[in-house]
């Protein structure tokens, strides 16, 4: 189990967008399998079990985790590529955090850009997204898909700012 593909463990397809409700389902039924007191005391093997399926569990619940399983198991080796990013995109997302971190920028402006920018990307990339789940594994979703990530890690970095956390560049 300790090797098991997180979607197999929950009897899921491999895709970006799954079914939450399921998969919390999934997760409590098989949970409930291995609480400790329906298992030996001390039972490493169900301690291991329950430990891997916490961590599957928490990959896919969230969906930039889950997308770097994705590209991590369908398309081994790219996910840490440097992504082609479009300089326009760079330099407004550049100006957005600046103006937040020295305050000339409002919290709700720099949250309705943000939002307005992960709208973008999120429809930029729909239709790999929407190919990827049907079962597609083509050079170019590869490609859409890990720029899509790359993206996603920069929109979590800028609200983790707006957050008040210091985000990990």
């Amino acid at each position: 189990m300790e090797n098991a593909n997180y979607f197999d463990l929950f009897g899921l397809q491999p895709a970006y967008g799954l079914d939450a409700a399921l998969l919390r389902r999934r997760y409590y039924e098989k949970s409930r399998a291995l609480h400790p007191d329906l298992t030996e005391a001390g039972d490493s093997d169900s301690d291991l079990q329950a430990a891997v399926l916490n961590r599957a569990y928490q990959t896919l619940s969230q969906p930039l985790l889950r997308l770097r399983y994705l590209i991590d198991t369908e398309f081994p080796g790219i996910a840490n590529d440097v992504a082609e990013e479009d300089p326009a995109f760079l330099l407004e997302l550049m100006e957005l955090h600046e103006g937040i971190q020295e305050g000339n920028i409002e919290n709700e402006e720099a949250q309705k850009r943000l939002e307005t920018m992960e709208r973008e990307a999120l429809a930029a990339v729909e239709g790999a997204l929407l190919a990827f789940d049907e079962g597609r594994r083509l050079p170019e979703l590869a490609d859409a898909l890990r720029n899509f990530y790359h993206r996603s890690k920069y929109f979590l970095r800028v609200r983790q700012l707006l957050e008040g956390k210091h985000p990990e560049w």
